[in-house]
């Protein structure tokens, strides 16, 4: 009688196996990778890492930890000029171009998991949750890659957040900065 308790226990476990997946696009907290966090902080209307937009370059040069580096600034001869510098730091999963216009910092662009605005959007992101961050935000078609969007975030004082999104939807690289700056499609033009 206990052996056939037994084995009536041990069919049913193994009857009912493991719970049936409910696989439906999204994912649970504990399938996303961990994104380790920036010791900058986030990325906000205002600038990052004690940079804000439209500090010069020699300033923003005085602000960066010591394990950032802002390219050398010396291509900055003309008022009008346009460049790019690239901000390295000693971290995975950070990468990261200024623009410099009119001898002033006027946007990041963002290309590593790392950096993530304080709503926490970033590299990774889907549409749907940019949208449950920024409800006023809205999306343009991608200058390149037709028909992927561009989801675009209006902030205060003239400045956006531009999150260029794959064809699944989700971000694959963003930028923010002063607005005019940011709608540069190519560099800085």
């Amino acid at each position: 009688m206990q052996r056939f308790a037994l084995i009536t226990v041990i069919s049913v476990l193994a009857a009912c196996g493991p719970a049936p997946s409910m696989d439906n696009g999204e994912h649970s907290p504990a399938d996303l990778p961990v994104v380790p966090s920036d010791p900058c902080g986030p990325v906000t209307p205002v600038g990052y890492c004690g940079v804000e937009f439209g500090m010069t370059p020699e300033q923003a040069l005085t602000i960066l930890p010591q394990t950032y580096s802002l390219l050398d600034d010396s291509e900055y001869d003309y008022p009008e000029s346009c460049n790019y510098d690239e901000i390295t730091a000693s971290q995975e999963d950070w990468a990261a171009d200024v623009m410099v216009a009119n001898l002033r910092i006027s946007r990041i662009d963002i290309y590593g998991a790392l950096q993530r605005t304080a709503e926490g959007a970033g590299v990774g992101s889907t549409k749907s949750e940019l949208f449950a961050m920024y409800p006023d935000a809205q999306t343009e078609s991608n200058f390149y890659t037709y028909p992927d969007e561009n989801v675009i975030v209006d902030l205060a004082e003239g400045r956006q957040y531009l999150f260029e999104l794959s064809q699944k939807n989700v971000v694959t690289n963003w930028r923010a900065g002063f607005a005019e700056q940011v709608a540069y499609v190519e560099g800085c033009s």
